[in-house]
């Protein structure tokens, strides 16, 4: 296995699914965070009817 231990391939193995876990929780807020943005936006102005794609990104 060329100088890897089976102790090193478990502490890569527990430490990616760790690092996954993190990455899927960042999108999660970003989404949470981005439907109170729209939200808000919708009570300032209750016309608006786009995404937030659409009026940050023109």
């Amino acid at each position: 296995m060329d100088g890897y231990t089976l102790n090193d391939l478990l502490a890569t193995k527990t430490t990616t699914k760790k690092k996954q876990k993190k990455r899927l929780w960042r999108e999660i807020e970003e989404i949470q965070d981005r439907r109170q943005l729209l939200h808000e936006l919708k009570e300032l102005d209750p016309s608006f009817k786009g995404s937030i794609d659409a009026a940050f990104f023109k």
